[in-house]
């Protein structure tokens, strides 16, 4: 097991950013429970600067479901199969509620990525700027964020960061309510567990 975990920390150096989550992530299953579920994905007054240059609290973020992970521009491994998940789970909405649905991308990396380099990230990868919103905090609202998604990660000493991939879904509220592995989850499951979020939202403020 030892040696399976050390093949897979290779791997991950190799791709360039990857890093084995320290738990399971994922929507729980039967009899298990995870803690994060239901917790804050970061406090509502920790400002972040979006990639148009506007600086926010996260509770301006909130107000809509989210689907949320974190990144930075540079990773060439593991952040584009992730960004790539994300747009499947985009395309597999039903077209009313992706109209109500965010994608959010956090970076690990804010002294590099500046909303210049966001910007041109969008351009570069086609993000819908309506539906899309990339972040950047200072080091300690990305270690917050970090915490409150449940990340686990370290910077290398050649400026690689090595990180887990997880897909988030948080509701209205800013507050967890499902995570996925976000290298190989089940796209359909991540859309319709979305759509769910929204029609419980609904029903809780008709």
């Amino acid at each position: 097991m030892k040696k399976f975990h050390g093949l897979c920390a290779l791997f991950g150096l190799l791709m360039g950013c990857a890093l084995p989550a320290e738990r399971p992530a994922g929507a729980p299953s039967a009899g298990v429970v995870d803690p994060l579920v239901g917790g804050l994905a970061c406090r509502p007054e920790v400002r972040w600067e979006t990639d148009t240059g506007a600086v926010v609290p996260f509770a301006e973020l909130n107000g809509r479901v989210r689907l949320i992970a974190m990144f930075y521009s540079t990773c060439e491994g593991v952040c584009r199969t992730t960004r790539e998940q994300m747009l499947g789970v985009e395309a597999a909405l039903p077209a009313a509620v992706r109209a109500r649905v965010g994608f959010h991308l956090a970076t690990l990396d804010p002294p590099h990525d500046t909303p210049a380099v966001l910007r041109e990230y969008r351009r570069a990868t086609g993000l819908a700027p309506g539906r899309w919103t990339l972040l950047r905090g200072d080091s300690a609202a990305t270690r917050e964020l970090a915490r409150g998604l449940g990340y686990a990660g370290r910077r290398e000493g050649n400026g690689r960061y090595l990180h887990s991939s997880v897909l988030v879904i948080l509701d209205a509220a800013g507050r967890v309510r499902a995570r996925y592995d976000g290298t190989g989850a089940d796209l359909r499951v991540i859309a319709h567990d979305l759509e769910a979020t929204v029609a419980a939202g609904d029903a809780a403020h008709p």
